[in-house]
């Protein structure tokens, strides 16, 4: 106990220091794996076996804490002010095989802003989606009451599906791929079919087929501005640029 607390003190000392130190130590430290062109700000990062893949980045004010192991694909984004973290109880009942106490973001995928996430059962988010917005929990463990005990469930984001903003995902909920998630929702149990609509409490499947979009299609994870609208009636780029 002594030596997890001294760790995270020096974790936390560590966290506004320049990057060049930070991916020096974090490497000593939790014996992580970090890309030369990945990324860490003002974060505290207290997870053994830490992956990052190239171009991958961790915003500033995020906290990752009691993950047994931590993997951020490449170009995957964990923004600002989020909070993941695992039950102490289930990390140290984990076994090399199980999913207890382990986070893992897809290639080219984001978590945007002010978001929970409970990885005590394990959390997965496929590749090239998005948990948008702001305050949206992911929950991977529960209380029982028949048996009067917590247990866990792995939870499951699939590939290229868009989470909304105030959604929560139960303990064992599996959203498929190519879905959306509308704001407010309340996600138990294993959606479907793939590629729709899904809203209410608890979600369900308000339409079908809403996979056709550019989004479902994109090679790059990051979703920017389009065209805009311009004062004087012609249109611009995100920069500002007059597009003929």
């Amino acid at each position: 106990m002594r030596r997890s607390q001294a760790r995270l003190l020096l974790l936390v000392a560590l966290a506004p220091m320049p990057w060049g130190l930070k991916r020096r130590a974090l490497p000593r430290l939790l014996g992580a794996k970090i890309d030369r062109s990945a990324r860490i700000g003002v974060s505290i990062v207290d997870s053994d076996g830490l992956e990052m893949g190239p171009g991958s980045r961790i915003g500033h004010l995020t906290v990752l804490r009691g993950l047994r192991h931590t993997r951020i694909g490449a170009g995957a984004t964990v923004g600002n002010l989020n909070w993941i973290t695992a039950s102490p109880m289930f990390r140290s009942q984990a076994t090399a095989k199980s999913e207890h106490a382990c986070f893992t973001l897809g290639r080219e995928s984001a978590v945007t802003a002010r978001h929970y996430i409970d990885c005590s059962g394990g959390v997965t988010i496929g590749e090239y989606s998005t948990v948008a917005g702001v305050r949206s929990t992911i929950l991977s463990h529960q209380i029982d009451l028949v048996e009067g005990v917590q247990s866990t469930k792995s939870t499951r984001v699939g590939d290229y599906c868009f989470v909304s903003s105030n959604v929560c995902v139960t303990p064992g909920a599996i959203i498929p791929d190519r879905s959306v998630v509308a704001m407010g929702a309340v996600v138990v149990g294993d959606l479907a079919p793939a590629g729709a609509l899904f809203g209410g409490v608890p979600a369900r499947v308000i339409r079908s087929h809403v996979d056709a979009g550019s989004y479902f299609q994109r090679t790059h994870g990051f979703v920017g501005l389009g065209p805009v609208d311009r004062a004087d009636g012609g249109v611009a780029d995100a920069e500002g640029r007059r597009v003929p």
